[in-house]
């Protein structure tokens, strides 16, 4: 299911979002993370859309997210092959730089902090 529902009143609008969280693996040059997506929940483009948020736990703290909306995903690993399905899971191998983020040779970076979706919350 989702994780959280955004809702705009304004607009009467509802995002929903699913979180995958992951640990990471040191690397050389970096670090790497590991996440399980559900396909048949990908593959769902009827309705309310998702929004995919992938964070990485480090240590004693949280990496920036990555917030990639559910037609983009599912574009990417239909169109580019990105990640590998077994049975009903794809599992996306992200590494991380800190000049890029990529999974399956495609750079992610330009979803680092992508909150242009969203609405702006005013106090």
């Amino acid at each position: 299911g989702d994780d959280i529902l955004v809702l705009e009143d304004s607009k009467g609008s509802i995002a929903k979002i699913q979180v995958k969280t992951s640990t990471y693996t040191p690397r050389k040059d970096g670090y790497s993370a590991q996440f399980q997506v559900n396909y048949a929940h990908l593959s769902n483009l009827i309705g309310v859309l998702s929004y995919y948020v992938f964070v990485v736990r480090l240590q004693d703290t949280w990496s920036k997210p990555l917030l990639i909306s559910q037609e983009t995903l599912f574009n990417y690993v239909e169109k580019s092959q990105m990640g590998s399905k077994h049975k009903d899971t794809i599992t996306l191998y992200f590494a991380y730089t800190p000049q890029q983020i990529t999974c399956s040779n495609i750079d992610l970076y330009a979803y680092l902090d992508n909150y242009q979706d969203f609405p702006t919350i005013l106090h």
